[in-house]
């Protein structure tokens, strides 16, 4: 299994692709990941092994490949965090190219040789599909992150038209994703937080400095997908990371004056993550988390969700977010106050005794007609511990007043 086949011709240059593998405790996936790059068709790569919590037999099994095969490193960090592991893979590595990986993942033969194809023009980032093999039911399927290929975007965003942006065509995610070295190198584009192990940061800034990007529909690379109770160990992210991803890459494009060009898509692409992580937050207390953590965001409620409400891509996710916000903001100053002080309340409730089981956000626009109708069918309502907010959606003709 370990007997890589030596390739004369590329001994002494710099390999096309560095294959940076974080070595979990995987021992029976890791024989796989070995085999499948022990039979690329092209041989132009270096593996780096990083231990992350690694078992004793599965890092056994990695320092026996670099004692075979000069092709393969292991790298011991000690105790710091997975961000920094990365990062000091990113330095160590010789490749032109950069591929981050784990050791429950399995390259198809043609994984090197495709990237190689798409590497001929010189893009800073290919994108590329995989198949997901999910370890519960042995079923594999397209993840259908790569919507079109064979294309080279020469800049990741319209100018022009904040919709008609790489996300359109593609769902850029790490393990979708090869980076130009030299390029994150001199960008300064690296792993930000050891919480979140697939750390957008690097996702998003990457596209927003790339200047070419190169997309290809092969599935490239078979990736596990369902823990196995009791084998695989489960890493849950805090949904509210995301704020804290964006809140850094806005920081960062002001800081290269391309905030303008970049607004409006990252606007929509930050307004979609959020409003899914609301939707999939496990519980109330969770999603309530997350909202107080967008209602103390220096750029959700000043930046983010300051664009007219023709220019977001889905207005109802717009006003999921948005409204999030204002509920939690208006709980604060409840709780602050213990009182409705300074807010129109539509109906009075015990709020000093109990806060509110639910709150109802109302956006109004010009529809002076049904709005006595709206809120009166919600004031007459069984349950008394609920709050009314009522957001201002460009009314024009009195409706808000009213």
């Amino acid at each position: 299994m370990i007997g890589f086949r030596q390739n004369k011709a590329t001994e002494g240059k710099m390999p096309f692709v560095s294959l940076v593998v974080l070595v979990r405790e995987s021992a029976n996936w890791f024989d796989c990941l070995i085999d499948s790059v022990n039979n690329q068709s092209n041989s132009d790569f270096e593996v780096l092994f990083i231990r992350d919590h690694a078992m004793v037999e599965t890092w056994s099994k990695a320092k026996k490949c670099a004692r075979d095969n000069s092709r393969f490193r292991c790298i011991e960090t000690g105790n710091v965090d997975v961000s920094l592991r990365k990062n000091i893979a990113i330095d160590v590595a010789s490749g032109v190219y950069i591929s981050f990986l784990y050791s429950d993942d399995v390259l198809q033969p043609d994984f090197v040789q495709t990237l190689m194809n798409e590497g001929a023009s010189k893009p800073d980032v290919i994108l590329f599909n995989v198949l997901k093999y999910n370890a519960r039911t042995g079923v594999i399927r397209p993840a259908n992150a790569v919507k079109e290929g064979g294309i080279t975007y020469r800049r990741a965003f319209s100018k022009h038209d904040p919709l008609e942006n790489i996300f359109k065509v593609c769902k850029p995610e790490l393990h979708y994703m090869v980076f130009n070295k030299k390029f994150i190198v001199s960008e300064g584009i690296g792993f930000l937080s050891d919480e979140h192990p697939n750390d957008p940061a690097l996702i998003y800034l990457s596209l927003c400095f790339a200047a070419r990007i190169a997309i290809t529909k092969h599935s490239i690379l078979k990736v596990k997908s369902g823990a196995i109770p009791g084998v695989d160990s489960t890493n849950s992210v805090p949904s509210s990371l995301i704020i804290g991803t964006f809140e850094h890459v806005i920081t960062c494009i002001k800081d290269r004056k391309i905030y303008a060009r970049l607004s409006k898509p990252l606007s929509n692409i930050a307004i979609s993550k959020c409003a899914y992580y609301l939707d999939s937050a496990e519980g109330a207390v969770d999603r309530f988390e997350l909202c107080k953590r967008l209602a103390q965001s220096e750029c959700f409620p000043d930046k983010i969700l300051s664009m007219p409400l023709s220019e977001y891509a889905d207005a109802d996710q717009y006003w999921k977010v948005k409204g999030c916000i204002y509920a939690c903001a208006f709980r604060n100053e409840i709780e602050r106050l213990n009182k409705p002080a300074d807010l129109h309340v539509l109906k009075e409730t015990d709020w000093h005794i109990e806060p509110p089981k639910i709150s109802i956000i109302v956006p109004v626009f010009n529809s002076e007609k049904w709005i006595d109708e709206c809120l009166s069918s919600i004031v007459r309502q069984t349950l008394s511990a609920i709050e009314i907010i009522v957001v201002d959606d460009g009314s024009t003709d009195g409706t808000l007043q009213n």
